[in-house]
């Protein structure tokens, strides 16, 4: 095959091309597992609201801790849904983590409606804590409850949310659980870059894989977690992942590597999670994830980007490059491989995208068609953010501002 293609075109035309057609090959068969995994994962992942069945009597007390950051838009939103919620031997913490507009005075107003909402203020937080560790914390230190949820403040819950989750805990013995969100976003350019980010997300953090006890994964999503509180202190509280970024999935992390019980369900049905606000969010959230992995893994982050960056935006290279070496007098099927090849993952990402939007994300799948886009942002952010992780920087997360 080689032979033939240094005849008819130039020495490094053809073996560029031979090349190109082997890494699309590659790259497609790559997004085709993703795609399996991702069927996988939605299809034998535990559902929240799937519990054995629910036992009225089952009412230990619950504490509920909902830190805030200038959510003055989400925050009463947020409240309202937990206080609505069927089951009754509960309180709600709601932290004021130094919010400069009007969450604090929303906090205050929806507690006059119910004595079970205590609002507090989390005061100055110690130099040596990031995020929302310390917001977190402090309603720990204000909580009464057996059992502890901690969810955020731009997050909605359906009325059974801590029911199920009560029974899941009592009725499996287990010691924490948490809950993937369905994610939502007010943003054009949030809602086509998502679904190929949760692609990720649902195979790098799949409950297939967190739920496996062979598996040393284990991650909490901080839209929701429910846990034990003997189990919490037994892993050193936020006290323990301070200094973390992502602290969600430390603590989760923790929890899996102490041999803590816990499990990781579907809860699209039950919680909805607002993931960015506009397009500086989306950006920041891409550093916000992307960051730690730089930090733990070092040097072996650059081939996982390049590798990325390949499967991303590979096929839209590979269409019209199919289409330039047929014009270069190239092997007729190798370039019409190449070009197929890249054709058939496209619509493989595109129907990927589509799958995560139906199950996952209850939304409309035609966003899926804004999947080039969305390929575009991820690859970006991942390089640039790789780019700069040796130089000092800065970047806001939902009103959080990390260095």
């Amino acid at each position: 095959m080689i032979a033939k293609l240094l005849v008819e075109m130039q020495p490094v035309e053809a073996i560029a091309l031979y090349i190109f057609t082997l890494i699309m090959c590659s790259i497609m068969l790559a997004w085709v597992r993703l795609f399996i995994y991702s069927g996988r994962s939605l299809k034998y992942s535990p559902k929240l609201e799937k519990v054995r069945n629910v036992d009225p009597k089952l009412t230990p007390r619950v504490s509920i801790i909902v830190p805030a950051l200038n959510e003055e838009k989400y925050i009463g939103r947020c409240l309202r849904s937990l206080l609505a919620q069927d089951y009754n031997n509960l309180e709600v913490i709601s932290i004021d983590d130094g919010s400069t507009d009007n969450t604090l005075p929303t906090m205050k107003e929806v507690a006059l409606t119910d004595r079970r909402l205590r609002v507090v203020e989390a005061g100055q937080r110690p130099v040596d804590w990031v995020g929302k560790n310390w917001a977190c914390f402090i309603g720990y230190n204000n909580s009464t409850g057996d059992i502890l949820i901690f969810t955020d403040a731009d997050t909605v819950h359906s009325k059974q949310t801590v029911t199920l989750a009560v029974n899941h805990i009592l009725h499996e013995n287990l010691s924490a659980i948490t809950a993937i969100p369905k994610l939502m976003s007010d943003d054009f350019l949030t809602s086509v870059t998502l679904p190929l980010l949760s692609v990720f997300l649902q195979t790098r953090f799949s409950p297939l894989k967190v739920n496996d006890p062979a598996n040393k994964l284990g991650f909490f999503f901080g839209s929701f977690f429910a846990i034990i509180r003997g189990h919490y202190e037994s892993i050193g509280t936020h006290r323990e992942v301070r200094t973390e970024i992502i602290e969600d999935g430390a603590i989760g992390s923790l929890v899996k590597k102490r041999g803590i019980k816990m499990k990781m369900f579907r809860g699209e049905n039950c919680v909805e999670a607002l993931w960015a606000r506009d397009r500086q969010g989306l950006w920041n959230g891409m550093l916000r994830l992307l960051i730690p992995m730089h930090r733990e893994q070092g040097r072996k982050t650059v081939p996982m980007v390049i590798a990325i960056a390949f499967l991303m935006l590979f096929p839209f290279i590979a269409i019209p490059g199919g289409i330039y070496f047929i014009d270069r007098g190239g092997s007729i099927s190798l370039s019409m491989l190449l070009a197929s090849a890249a054709l058939i993952t496209l619509c493989i990402m595109i129907a990927t995208a589509a799958l995560i939007l139906s199950e996952s994300m209850k939304t409309k799948k035609q966003l899926a068609l804004g999947s080039p886009i969305g390929a575009t942002v991820i690859t970006l952010s991942f390089v640039i953010s790789l780019l700069k992780v040796h130089k000092p920087q800065s970047f806001a997360w939902k009103g959080r501002t990390y260095l």
